[in-house]
Order: C-alpha cells, then sequence, then structure tokens
C-alpha cells in the first residue's frame, strides 16, 4: 500500500504557495485484513482530484508533479522531441523552477521504481508516459474559425499548432486524417 504512494503522488501532488507536495486529491484506503491481522488486501480509491490545475495554476504555484518527470528523464524527452517545460500551454504560466531539478529528478527515480515494484511492464509505463505527453501537446493545439457563406462558422486547426495535433492523434492511438476529417465536417466544434 505505502509502495504506491509515489506513484499517486506524481500524478496528484503538486507544488502550491503553502507546500511543495501538496496533494491535491483526496484518497481512501480499504484495507482488508484476516482474523489474525494480517493484511490480504487493499483498495485505494481517489477523489476530489483538483483537475482545473492541468490547465490553469495560481500563482507561484505548478502543475501536477508528472509533468515536469517527462522532461527531467533524457529518454523521454528525447524520445518525444521535448525541450522547455515553457513550450507547452499546460505549463507555461505555472512557477516552473519552484522546485530544484535535482528533486524532480529523485521525485521521477522514485516513481519509476514504484511503478517496477507494483508490477508495472515496460510497455505499460511507455503509455502512461505517452499519454502524459500527449495531454500536455493537447493543449498547444489551437482551433480558429472562419466564416463560410450558406454553413456559418466553420472550425479549423491552426496550422502553426498541427504538429502538436498529429503527436496527440499518436500518442492516442487514432488517425490524424480521421480527426481533421471530423473537424472540418462539424458545424460547432
Amino acid at each position: 500500500m505505502l509502495d504506491s504512494n509515489p506513484l499517486l503522488e506524481a500524478f496528484g501532488n503538486a507544488k502550491t504557495v503553502k507546500n511543495d507536495n501538496s496533494s491535491r486529491f483526496g484518497k481512501f484506503i480499504q484495507v482488508n485484513v484476516e482474523r489474525s491481522g494480517k493484511i490480504i488486501s487493499a483498495t485505494i480509491r481517489s477523489y476530489l482530484l483538483e483537475k482545473s490545475r492541468i490547465v490553469h495554476q495560481n500563482s507561484n504555484e505548478r502543475n501536477f508533479h508528472i509533468f515536469y518527470y517527462v522532461f527531467i528523464d533524457p529518454a523521454i524527452s528525447e524520445m518525444h522531441g521535448l525541450k522547455d517545460p515553457a513550450d507547452y500551454t499546460y505549463l507555461e504560466n505555472s512557477f516552473i523552477d519552484a522546485i530544484p531539478e535535482e528533486e524532480d529528478q529523485m521525485g521521477c527515480k522514485i516513481m519509476k521504481n514504484c511503478m517496477k515494484k507494483l508490477g508495472f511492464s515496460n510497455d505499460e509505463y511507455n503509455e502512461i508516459i505517452d499519454l502524459v505527453v500527449g495531454i500536455l501537446s493537447l493543449g498547444n493545439i489551437r482551433f480558429d474559425e472562419q466564416y463560410v457563406n450558406g454553413k456559418g462558422d466553420e472550425s479549423y486547426v491552426d496550422t502553426d499548432t498541427e504538429q502538436y495535433l498529429e503527436k496527440v492523434t499518436k500518442l492516442f492511438g487514432s488517425q490524424y486524417k480521421d480527426f481533421i476529417e471530423k473537424v472540418n465536417m462539424s458545424d460547432n466544434f
């Protein structure tokens, strides 16, 4: 049960004005024990996750730790072409340098070890990281609209941000072409 804590903290904790590792969610742990008192299983339920933090952080605060960990790990940042957290809309207004890089490196290492201990395979780890990078990239997609005679306003992906849409569709396992067709067919995207 305790071994899962670094993973929960990576995805649910953030640096706030009052605390560098503030829990932005609640968790309930149900422990099942035998009559002898030996723990046989446990279930952790999270609730009240502060989802709005993903797209907005208060002054002098950061997003969830996991969003900075992907930049710390050289293998991840190289594989996904990540350079600077400030290049991503969901991080650009956060207090990026509030926690020393060494602490983020240690947090990332502890989280990875936790995932191994809990039985996550390398493929599962990589899929989770793909989702995190995909979420960061999703925030950089911009839509524009134009008026089309007889149809009204139509939305389209801003050409300057198409690279992020391509990355998101690849990481989320969908087809770029299919997404673009749906956007172009939608009257009220």
